[in-house]
């Protein structure tokens, strides 16, 4: 909004030059001198909005160059890279770490401080199971966002860890703190291949997180070792097919192409899962992501417009941008 003051500031309608003299001014006011954009605006005769925009000015035009240096520093030209080519609201990239391990802590921290910093403060937050989401939940801090209702975004099968399925959910809602939404029973039916109806208290939880402000997820490869195969829902003769066909992600439990599309409907109905039409109209459709593996799965997600913020790494976001 402009104030009557600002509207009357001296250099707010200055020729190119003396426009481009009045950003110098400030910036070595404000970055060299030390002075709060209060007392640069006071020396140049105008308003601290009329500094912030001269400031921004600043940067843009390669006038002001910020440097932040250290191992887990963003990497700005990357998200700028990455939002456009893929039409995203937002990226973050921080840079890859020593080990795998250490990258993924890293990319987790990143999400919980991007989902705690969300304003105004989402009523109902959705999250998928999974190892990468696991480690999101772990790194939230403590009241990250009070009232919040977190809400499992789909079904684990069977036998994966407590702490990758519906136990990420319940921590990141006890640290919240908040309320939760789980899908409380796992369907023995799935195990068997068959495709039994969605219990009312599962299609509960299927319409909170289809209404969720947030989504939390992370896209899957389709390696013989998936945890469809290991848990029975489908054979590896059945995956090895669907990859013939087209398969390179799994994105919430459903088995998508390059481009995001449903190469089949065996696993519909045998797990209970938001939709992917739901994932793709979310406020935040939030995808989170690292290592080589992630990549294919990765860029099939975003072709298909299912997210519109992405935090990952340097090296997976090189990847993905080759």
């Amino acid at each position: 909004m402009t104030t009557p003051a600002d509207s009357a500031a001296p250099v707010a309608k200055l020729p190119t030059s003396e426009r481009q003299r009045a950003v110098l001014r400030a910036a070595q006011l404000y970055f060299l001198d030390g002075l709060t954009q209060a007392a640069v605006a006071e020396r140049m005769g105008c308003t601290r909005w009329t500094v912030g925009r001269l400031l921004k000015e600043g940067e843009d035009s390669g006038v002001v160059d910020i440097r932040i240096r250290h191992a887990q520093a963003r990497v700005r030209s990357l998200e700028i890279e990455l939002e456009s080519r893929f039409g995203l609201a937002d990226v973050q990239v921080v840079g890859t770490q020593e080990t795998t391990g250490q990258t993924l802590a890293l990319v987790a921290q990143t999400a919980a401080d991007y989902l705690a910093d969300i304003r105004p403060r989402p009523t109902a937050v959705a999250l998928a199971w999974g190892r990468t989401t696991s480690a999101v939940a772990r790194a939230a801090a403590p009241r990250w966002s009070p009232g919040t209702r977190v809400v499992q975004a789909n079904a684990a099968p069977g036998g994966v860890d407590e702490l990758l399925g519906s136990g990420a959910t319940r921590l990141l809602a006890r640290k919240a703190p908040g309320t939760v939404s789980l899908f409380d029973e796992v369907l023995e039916n799935s195990l068997r291949g068959a495709s039994p109806d969605i219990s009312p208290a599962a299609r509960r939880v299927v319409d909170e997180a289809e209404s969720a402000d947030v989504i939390i997820f992370s896209p899957g490869s389709i390696p013989s070792s998936s945890i469809i195969v290991k848990s029975g829902i489908l054979s590896h003769v059945e995956l090895e097919e669907l990859w013939e066909r087209g398969a390179r992600a799994n994105v919430l439990g459903r088995l998508v192409d390059a481009e995001a599309q449903p190469v089949s409907d065996r696993l519909e109905g045998r797990l209970p899962a938001m939709s992917l039409r739901s994932l793709a109209q979310a406020p935040w459709s939030i995808a989170v992501c690292t290592g080589p593996d992630k990549v294919a799965p990765l860029a099939a997600t975003l072709k298909g417009r299912l997210a519109n913020v992405l935090i990952t790494d340097s090296q997976t976001a090189t990847a993905l941008l080759d």
